[in-house]
């Protein structure tokens, strides 16, 4: 579901839904099957058509393996839950390889704020 350019929250939580599930093998019949529900009620969630209740979604992550907190975050659209997203990835690497990644995402997020926002699929 996308609204003014944007992709919302619940679209999102969808895509990530289906990475993480295809990242286990799991069809939408068998994630469903081991939930108990529909499988069009997984589709639908995938395509952000609905919001899971917080109930289903920590029985998802159960069943993916996958911590609710992390699924969440990544679905944000806030800034500091992206902040987190790059601090994350930021916390593996060594001190000059992290200086040379902000060194790029400053120069990215300089030019994109000089150029009309283009609407993205």
């Amino acid at each position: 579901m996308v609204q003014s350019g944007k992709k919302s929250i619940g679209f999102n939580l969808g895509q990530r839904l289906a990475q993480l599930r295809r990242a286990r093998g799991l069809t939408q019949d068998e994630l469903a099957e081991r939930m108990g529900i529909e499988r069009e009620t997984v589709s639908r969630a995938e395509r952000g058509l609905t919001d899971p209740p917080l109930s289903k979604l920590i029985e998802i992550c159960k069943v993916l393996d996958f911590p609710v907190a992390e699924l969440i975050t990544r679905a944000s659209t806030n800034l500091p839950d992206h902040a987190k997203r790059i601090n994350d990835a930021l916390s593996g690497c060594a001190e000059p390889d992290r200086e040379l990644l902000c060194e790029i995402v400053e120069k990215i997020a300089r030019r994109l704020t000089m150029r009309p926002p283009v609407a993205r699929k």
